[in-house]
C-alpha cells in the first residue's frame, strides 16, 4: 500500500463516524409566524392659512378642507386624536372635523382653549383610508377683534391602545382676522 492510498483510507475512517453521527441524530424545530401590529398614518400637507375678516355683530368663520390623510391598520379599537401645542387667543374656536369608513368620527371637535387631546375618531376597525379629508375650521367670536397673523402646531396621534403605540404627526396651521374697514370710502 502507497502512503498516498493510507491517507485516503484514514480519511474515509475519519469521516465515516462523522457521517454516522449525524444520520442518527435528529432535530425539531418549532416555527412561529406571527403578524406584528401595523397602525400607520400619512398626511398631505398642511391646511391652508385661514384668513378672515370681521364682520360687526357677525361670527367670522373660515373652513379649509385642503388636507387628506392615509391611514393602515391590522389593530381593532385604534383612535384618533388632536391637540394643539398652545391654545388659541380668547375669542377664537378651532374645530376639525375627520372622514373616516373604518371608524366612528365625532364631527367637529373643539381644540381652542385646551393642550390636552381630543379625540376625533373612536373604535376604528382594521383596514385602509385613503384620501380622507381633515377640515378645519377657525370660528372668531365679533368681540374678539383683530387678531395678528399667527400659527400654531397641530399634533395629530394615532393611537393602539393595546400596545401603546402612538404615532405623532404635527401640521402648522396659520391664521389671522382683521378689523372691518371702517372708512366711508368718499375722497375729494
Amino acid at each position: 500500500m502507497t502512503p498516498a492510498s493510507r491517507r485516503h483510507i484514514l480519511l474515509l475512517l475519519l469521516l465515516i463516524p462523522v457521517g454516522t453521527a449525524m444520520a442518527q441524530t435528529s432535530a425539531s424545530h418549532r416555527v412561529v409566524v406571527g403578524i406584528e401590529p401595523i397602525t400607520v398614518m400619512a398626511i398631505s400637507g398642511d391646511p391652508m392659512p385661514l384668513f378672515g375678516v370681521l364682520e360687526p355683530g357677525r361670527t367670522t368663520t373660515v373652513q379649509d378642507a385642503t388636507t387628506y390623510y392615509n391611514l393602515t391598520t391590522n389593530v381593532d379599537r385604534v383612535h384618533l386624536e388632536a391637540r394643539l401645542e398652545e391654545p388659541l387667543p380668547p375669542g377664537v374656536q378651532l374645530q376639525l372635523w375627520v372622514e373616516s369608513s373604518i371608524g366612528s368620527s365625532l364631527g367637529g371637535v373643539r381644540l381652542d382653549d385646551s393642550t390636552r387631546p381630543r379625540r376625533l375618531i373612536n373604535n376604528m376597525r382594521r383596514g385602509l383610508e385613503n384620501g380622507r379629508r381633515i377640515e378645519y375650521t377657525l370660528v372668531v367670536d365679533p368681540d374678539a377683534g383683530a387678531i395678528p397673523f399667527q400659527s400654531r402646531l397641530v399634533t395629530l396621534s394615532l393611537v393602539n391602545p393595546e400596545t401603546g403605540y402612538r404615532q405623532e404627526l404635527q401640521q402648522v396651521l396659520q391664521f389671522s382676522v382683521q378689523a372691518p374697514e371702517t372708512g366711508t370710502g368718499a375722497t375729494n
